[in-house]
């Protein structure tokens, strides 16, 4: 009764914005990076505003709203803003008006997104299946292993039978498994692991794998990919579509969800997409398990052979459930983009020219960054490989081809924020089911149009499109579960909605506006007449906009990863790395190492030595001298690895333990006057 009372409210008149939002302050919610532009606004006709500390009260800045924006197409808002820019001195503040309205609370501090980061990438944990929740990791969202029994092959495949498909994350609100949007999922991920890698390098995110030596971003990212190898066939390559009950199955938590769950048929988009994110995951994870990057590589290969023999769309006309089937379809009838992408991808990691052909011969087959990337769109993700790869085979004239393209992309999208009152590059017919990754991926797009042109314009577009999805919206409102003063209670989820847990699990996106209304809750509150950027509830029954998907929640982790660049804890420091001054040194991988079991299986490796990565830094000197030496426990020397000068950087070095006994050894990093060193264990 009460969400039904919110929904009257809420939709009077002609879907009239949400009482949260008349006469307002709208700022992002978790705050502003010190030396980036800081823009508030209000929907309230004010002179001046006042920016004061959150404890004490002091004032820190003053300043005059501007008029932005008359009946702002999006939201039906008359806009002011309020820019504080210069005010770059760290701390909590909050701002007001002289007539009493004020803002909540906000923080001013280059780790101003570390907290967004951890949420959002712990997010993905509470969505693994097959495994325990521990209290440990999970806190009050625990719960028991889910979904163990082997799936049944639906009538619509080529074979009968039952497979293991356990793993993986539930891909959405419901416990349905699919590896079209797994694909755009891990693809996002690997693409900021790969770019970026030192941005987001955390190993202490307190789940299971922390605290290895590797990242957990690919920790968790590797959950996923171990559920997606087993949906390959071994025979033919080819990848099955999703793995789901045929009906959903209600709010239920995991653990107590036992209905049936069928693999179905194989499609083509399922596997062209597998094959570029396995190729892309092959280079990823190199450095840290080559078991694993081979079995990567071999995945995407035989995925790509699978293509070659079936060179049009498998099934005919694309991937449709069958009558029998009720959950999520993830339909596409063009194959084209997935194709693309996993040729990029291919060359990029093998440098054969099969695959390089292939792509010259059909990146131009459309325009070039039409739109941003999607579950049913990603030749942006192709693009972007070709564009920022580091094949040296690769085609310039086609580089140059696609960076034109970004820049002209990124100026539309530039153009598109400047009309719109909160600065968001949307027009309205793209506020549909899923926008706020609508919002998320053109800001992945600016960021890259960013780095190849080192246009500042492009970064601080992208910038505001963040604190769309972190309060500066018409709803005063995070779409982040527990982040912020005032985020989504309610999200269409359905371990949130029956775990008997007030808050809901944290670190969620949830969807966003949809204006085609495609669901009774919005259809009730709404109408065509509503801003488009308003028609927003956050009720259980809007799965239309208040659902949460895993890829929603990579591209938050991508954009507010990249901005936060690696301030707070998310970088790899404490307990799994040391930085002192100018160097870095990380925990060895494998470790323990040595002769035991496979390294795939995160114990002790069949071959008896581990990598050792350390970071030089940037100092006053062009080189430093380094040297990375193996000590026993007596404190004898047992190899020099390096010894040498070395400008700044990451390195690797391989440190083979044969002929040594089992036991700790020590490996130290000297650089002038400053030194690390960590421990390792050799097992036999």
């Amino acid at each position: 009764m009460e969400k039904n009372l919110r929904s009257v409210f809420i939709g009077l008149l002609f879907g009239m914005i949400p009482l949260s939002a008349q006469c307002t302050i709208y700022v992002n919610q978790c705050g502003y990076l010190p030396q980036m532009e800081k823009i508030a606004y209000t929907d309230e006709g004010a002179d001046s505003f006042f920016v004061s500390e959150a404890t004490s009260g002091r004032l820190y800045f003053a300043g005059k709203w501007q008029w932005r924006k008359s009946d702002d197409p999006s939201t039906g808002l008359t806009l002011y803003e309020a820019d504080f820019s210069t005010l770059q001195i760290p701390g909590r503040y909050y701002i007001r008006n002289k007539s009493g309205s004020h803002s909540v609370n906000f923080t001013i501090a280059d780790s101003v997104f570390h907290p967004l980061v951890r949420k959002s990438l712990k997010g993905l944990y509470f969505q693994r299946c097959g495994l325990e929740l521990d209290k440990l990791y999970a806190a009050p969202w625990n719960h028991g292993s889910c979904h163990t029994a082997d799936a049944i092959f639906h009538s619509s495949c080529d074979r009968s039978g039952y497979m293991e498909t356990g793993g993986g994350w539930h891909d959405a609100g419901d416990y349905g498994k699919y590896i079209v949007p797994a694909n755009i999922a891990v693809g996002t991920l690997l693409l900021f692991s790969e770019k970026f890698p030192d941005y987001l390098s955390s190993d202490n995110m307190n789940i299971p794998e922390s605290n290895n030596g590797i990242p957990d971003l690919l920790d968790e990212t590797r959950y996923e990919l171990n559920w997606m190898l087993r949906m390959q066939d071994s025979l033919d390559g080819g990848v099955y579509f999703k793995v789901t009950t045929k009906d959903f199955v209600g709010w239920v938590m995991p653990d107590k969800s036992f209905d049936p769950r069928y693999i179905y048929e194989k499609s083509s988009t399922a596997t062209a997409g597998f094959a570029a994110v396995t190729a892309r995951a092959a280079r990823v994870y190199e450095a840290y398990d080559p078991n694993f990057a081979q079995k990567c590589r071999s995945a995407a290969q035989k995925a790509w052979d699978f293509l070659e023999q079936h060179p049009s769309i498998v099934p005919p006309g694309g991937f449709h459930n069958p009558d029998d089937t009720e959950t999520g379809e993830y339909g596409d009838e063009d194959d084209s983009d997935e194709r693309l992408w996993a040729a990029a991808e291919l060359f990029e990691t093998s440098g054969e020219k099969v695959y390089d052909r292939y792509f010259q011969d059909h990146y131009q087959d459309g325009p070039l960054f039409e739109e941003q990337m999607s579950w049913g769109y990603v030749k942006p993700l192709a693009q972007i490989t070709y564009l920022t790869g580091e094949q040296s085979a690769a085609n310039p004239s086609v580089k140059s081809t696609i960076r034109s393209a970004l820049y002209d992309y990124g100026q539309e999208q530039t153009n598109l924020m400047q009309k719109d009152g909160f600065r968001v590059a949307m027009e309205g017919w793209e506020y549909y089911w899923g926008s706020n990754s609508v919002v998320l991926n053109k800001a992945i797009l600016l960021l890259f149009a960013y780095e190849e042109s080192g246009d500042a314009v492009y970064r601080k577009t992208a910038l505001h499109q963040l604190d769309y999805i972190l309060g500066v919206n018409g709803h005063n409102m995070t779409f982040v579960t527990s982040v912020g003063s005032n985020s989504p209670h309610h999200i269409h989820h359905a371990p949130s909605a029956s775990d008997g847990v007030d808050e809901p699990v944290p670190g969620l996106m949830a969807g966003g506006p949809d204006k085609y209304l495609d669901d009774p809750e919005l259809q009730a509150a709404f109408n065509s007449q509503t801003p488009p950027a308003m028609c927003y509830l956050d009720v259980l029954g809007s799965y239309a906009s208040n659902e949460i998907t895993v890829y929603w929640n990579a591209s938050l982790i991508f954009v507010s990863a990249y901005f936060n660049k690696g301030n707070g804890s998310t970088s790899i420091m404490g307990k799994t790395g040391f930085i002192v001054n100018n160097i870095r040194l990380y925990q060895n991988y494998p470790n323990p190492f040595g002769e035991g079991n496979s390294a795939a299986n995160h114990s002790v490796s069949a071959n008896p030595s581990t990598v050792i990565r350390y970071e030089v830094g940037i100092s006053r000197k062009p080189t430093v001298h380094v040297r990375l030496t193996i000590y026993n426990v007596l404190g004898q020397k047992v190899k020099e690895l390096v010894n040498g000068y070395q400008s700044a950087g990451m390195y690797r070095v391989r440190f083979n333990g044969n002929n040594l006994a089992s036991g700790v050894y020590f490996y130290r990093l000297v650089t002038d006057d400053l030194f690390l060193t960590r421990k390792m264990l050799l097992m036999r």
